[in-house]
């Protein structure tokens, strides 16, 4: 149950974080780029939680 979690929080954080990229390049702006800033945040850190289950301790 906890790794169905897992992933579908992650799923979601990955949804939300291309809409905000794909939102925020559309319109231009100081907010626009916060959106995008924040898009990004979440993509790396969805990248980083799936990364960090496969490093070599």
């Amino acid at each position: 149950m906890k790794t169905v979690l897992s992933y579908s929080l992650q799923f979601v954080m990955f949804i939300v974080g291309v809409s905000c990229v794909v939102i925020g390049q559309k319109t231009v702006g100081i907010q626009s780029l916060g959106i995008m800033l924040i898009g990004l945040v979440l993509l790396l850190s969805v990248l980083y939680r799936y990364n960090k289950r496969y490093q070599i301790s």
